[in-house]
């Protein structure tokens, strides 16, 4: 048994946009206000004359209300936040909530070129409340993303690597994860665990490569344990671990427990190995309105790039096993209808789906990943928290989504979703 202590939790939240003042001379009223346009073009605005209260301070993301040309969103103090959201895809994903039966669920769909959002939306009974930006459902499956991305960069595993295993396609105990030349009487590759969910590869792999340590530092690598660099405050994912249990380290590995993601993570995720590494901030705000109507916050033109959480060939490694989810994985019937033709033909797509029954007894079902060509289209998360019953699981929605964003850019042979 290993002896060891390893411990990342909920930590922090995001720090909102602070003014600055200082006074100028008549002289040099020219000189500072244009000094605060050029500030505001950053998306930093300083100047107090134009940012009092910050900019993006107290914006209600649940009384959003859309018309024909944007999507927007009161804020405090009479201000407007205009979001970068598509109007017709919002209202199309909120009609598929319905049209699905969808109690309880999210959808973050994300610009990979632009850095915007394209759809942000979430439903929940009971008071209305922002889904996207909480981390309390589980990680699920979807930290074999995290897992595998440490058996590539720590371990130097390559996604055709050949693990044989018995037994553990839903859940496994510590018999099953020791080698045993007869009795293992199946094999699969990396790339094959990942897309079709099996749990005791992943969960043998972690346990002979790598350690909490290791493990850990890939999920703070992808923003475990912290906020996501965003326009308002999202509870940061969790990976907690604090034990010596062989059993309980390789669970946690599979997806089993120990962690939660938030929509706002799952497409951070998506985008980070989309973006062969890089992590860029996602954009939901375009711009902010005074009650005067006066613009005075404008998010960068460009994206903006943080950080690099892992080189390009090891996203590259990640991205061929999130390939297979969609090509003979868990996420594939959902994709091609009875007759096997592609609702979306001649589009790649690469993800992660999971799904968990958690202590509350509510089916979290997940699909995140992105989908376009060698150069992404968009990223995606779509979260669905069913009861007991359910009618949709994420992959089907997820699907729905995909076909409402391309048949809207005019893809051949995709048609879009039925939402009457």
């Amino acid at each position: 048994m290993r002896h060891w202590k390893f411990f990342v939790l909920v930590a922090g939240a995001l720090a909102c946009l602070t003014g600055v003042g200082y006074h100028v001379t008549h002289d040099a009223k020219a000189s500072a206000k244009a000094s605060a346009n050029a500030m505001l073009e950053h998306g930093v605005p300083t100047n107090p004359d134009y940012l009092d209260p910050p900019a993006l301070d107290g914006i209600e993301l649940t009384r959003m209300s859309s018309t024909t040309a944007e999507v927007t969103a009161p804020a405090s103090s009479g201000r407007t936040a205009h979001l970068s959201l598509d109007p017709s895809l919002q209202r199309t994903v909120t009609r598929l909530f319905t049209k699905r039966v969808v109690t309880e669920g999210a959808v973050v769909l994300m610009d990979l070129r632009s850095s915007r959002l394209l759809v942000y939306a979430s439903i929940n009974e009971g008071p209305r409340r922002d889904l996207n930006v909480e981390a309390k459902a589980p990680a699920a499956s979807v930290f074999k993303v995290v897992t595998a991305t440490a058996l590539v960069e720590k371990a130097g595993l390559t996604s055709d690597h050949k693990q044989c295993y018995r037994g553990g396609l839903h859940g496994f105990e510590l018999s099953d994860l020791i080698e045993d030349g007869v009795r293992d009487k199946w094999c699969a590759t990396l790339a094959g665990a990942v897309g079709r969910s099996l749990n005791v590869i992943m969960g043998r792999l972690a346990l002979r490569h790598l350690d909490p340590e290791s493990l850990g530092a890939v999920a703070v690598s992808y923003g475990f344990g912290a906020s996501v660099p965003f326009d308002v405050p999202v509870q940061p994912s969790k990976f907690a671990l604090s034990d010596d249990d062989d059993l309980e380290f390789a669970r946690t590995a599979a997806g089993f427990w120990n962690t939660t993601l938030s929509p706002m993570q799952g497409v951070m995720i998506a985008a980070i190995v989309a973006q062969r590494g890089e992590v860029v901030r996602p954009v939901l705000v375009n711009s902010v309105t005074n009650e005067k109507g006066k613009v005075i916050y404008r998010a960068p033109a460009a994206p903006q790039k943080y950080r690099q959480a892992f080189v390009s060939s090891v996203a590259d490694s990640v991205r061929d096993m999130m390939y297979e989810t969609f090509a003979n994985g868990t996420a594939h019937s959902e994709f091609f209808d009875s007759k096997g033709k592609a609702y979306l033909p001649d589009i790649k797509l690469a993800g992660k789906t999971g799904s968990l029954t958690g202590k509350n007894q509510r089916f979290y079902t997940w699909l995140v990943g992105f989908a376009g060509g060698e150069e992404p289209d968009v990223a995606f998360a779509v979260l669905v928290n069913n009861g007991p019953k359910w009618h949709t699981k994420a992959p089907l929605l997820t699907r729905e989504v995909l076909r409402a964003y391309y048949s809207g850019q005019g893809a051949a042979g995709v048609s879009p979703p039925q939402v009457k």
